[in-house]
């Protein structure tokens, strides 16, 4: 195998990258321009496969997943800056072929009337649904919604201080 490194204008290690047959092949490494760790991509014959990562210039993970054959598989995690890597703020899982399954999107939500100090969502491809979950700042669950893909609202629920359903 060949090997390959792009520097910046500095002189500080941009990427380091293999190639095999005139390919990228391997783990494809990246450096921010002060040569802090941005993150890897792996390639099998110039084609995204196996695990990447990418990593915040504070150290914490940005985003990790895993490609085969250019297509993300099983899952991919986004995290929050704020959370040194260990809370995910959105992840989507996929199946063997590559097609989202679902995602879970966790974050400030807002509708209309109201900002909330936390949401989860999912999305479900088959189902043709959004779901999103808001919650108070207690973390009690407040309202359900249920929309279609065009975000037309398909089923609004209303949530008591006990979490039960108000009709």
């Amino acid at each position: 195998m060949d090997k390959d490194s792009i520097f910046y204008q500095n002189g500080i290690l941009e990427r380091a990258q293999q190639f095999k047959n005139e390919k990228i092949h391997g783990k494809v490494t990246y450096f921010y321009p002060e040569g802090k760790n941005f993150g890897y991509v792996s390639y099998k014959n110039g084609i995204q496969d196996g695990p990447y990562l990418w990593v915040n210039p504070n150290g914490t993970i940005s985003l990790e997943g895993k490609k085969r054959i250019g297509k993300d598989f099983k899952k991919r995690t986004f995290y929050n800056l704020s959370s040194r890597g260990k809370s995910a703020s959105m992840i989507s899982f996929y199946d063997k072929k590559g097609n989202l399954k679902k995602f879970l999107d966790f974050g400030v939500g807002f509708n209309d009337q109201k900002t909330y100090l936390s949401e989860r969502t999912k999305f479900y491809p088959k189902k043709d649904q959004i779901v999103t979950v808001h919650y108070n700042e207690n973390g009690d669950k407040e309202e359900k919604s249920i929309r279609d893909f065009a975000g037309n609202q398909i089923d609004l629920i209303r949530f008591d201080k006990k979490g039960k359903p108000i009709d």
